[in-house]
């Protein structure tokens, strides 16, 4: 509530007497937006799962259509509850594609304490869970990262085989990132210690043998993931030879890249290329 309700205190104290700011219930209170809240194309089914992952449960939705000739599986950013958040992701995605869910450890219905290790395996099961499904014949995946989200879908196309992958709002490495968070006046006051097993983390390095398309999106006013650390990414993995296309969405923020044609226009044409369309 806070952050909605800061710019509201701002304006008032900023205010003369004359100006007159109103304050509805829906700029304190907004609902949740859980996948069945999506407005899905007809004959799409979501169902949700839970399914046990060593010793702990790793929470699961899956929107599908007979036919989709591609997958989406969608690592969220640090706060992702699929259950709060999912409708939206699903509205973005679940157009011409199946699209897979899932908390990390210890959020929505997901047990477990959150980690560099256990997010990733909690990648690794809903991927796995995705490629036991019953799909078409050829069906394509890729996965989607976002924000944080970005890291993990790197670091898990690293490790077995998608045929897309596309990264949103994210950086080349954590240690990129956490600069990133400093302003510039402080720079010669701040020392970065990272933890080791955060500073390991390099979704450039992770994706320097993938094979297939990549797509990067940054948002131009984007504070929290920076648009120069999507540029700085897209850069070294194309000099290193990975196919890696950089779409710049003008005016959007963190979290609101889906909102613009120019978000739509390009991952409908990333999919299409996948799906073989024209």
């Amino acid at each position: 509530m806070y952050c909605r309700l800061a710019p509201i205190l701002a304006a008032l104290l900023a205010a003369s007497g004359c100006m007159h700011v109103r304050v509805r219930s829906q700029d304190l209170l907004r609902p949740d937006e859980p996948p069945a809240a999506a407005h899905l194309a007809a004959g799409y089914v979501v169902e949700d799962a839970l399914i046990q992952r060593s010793d702990r449960v790793v929470g699961i939705t899956r929107a599908h259509r007979p036919g989709n000739k591609v997958m989406v599986i969608f690592c969220g950013g640090d706060g992702f509850h699929r259950s709060i958040e999912g409708g939206p992701v699903l509205a973005a995605l679940a157009r011409e594609a199946d699209v897979v869910l899932f908390d990390y450890p210890g959020f929505g219905t997901s047990t477990g304490t959150p980690s560099p290790d256990s997010i990733l395996d909690n990648a690794r099961a809903a991927a796995e869970y995705a490629s036991h499904l019953s799909t078409p014949a050829g069906q394509n995946e890729v996965l989607y990262g976002f924000s944080l989200g970005g890291v993990v879908a790197a670091q898990l196309a690293g490790e077995r085989p998608f045929d897309g992958v596309v990264l949103e709002a994210t950086a080349p490495d954590v240690d990129s990132w956490a600069r990133s968070q400093v302003p510039w006046f402080a720079k010669p006051l701040v020392r970065i210690d990272l933890d080791p097993a955060l500073a390991r983390i390099d979704s450039a390095r992770a994706l320097a043998s993938f094979p297939g398309s990549i797509l990067i999106l940054a948002g131009e006013h984007d504070k929290r993931a920076p648009p120069a650390l999507s540029r700085k990414l897209a850069q070294r993995l194309k000099a290193m030879g990975v196919k890696a296309d950089l779409q710049d969405i003008p005016r959007a923020g963190h979290g609101d890249i889906y909102k613009s044609p120019l978000y739509r226009s390009a991952i409908d044409r990333f999919l299409a290329g996948l799906r073989g369309a024209p």
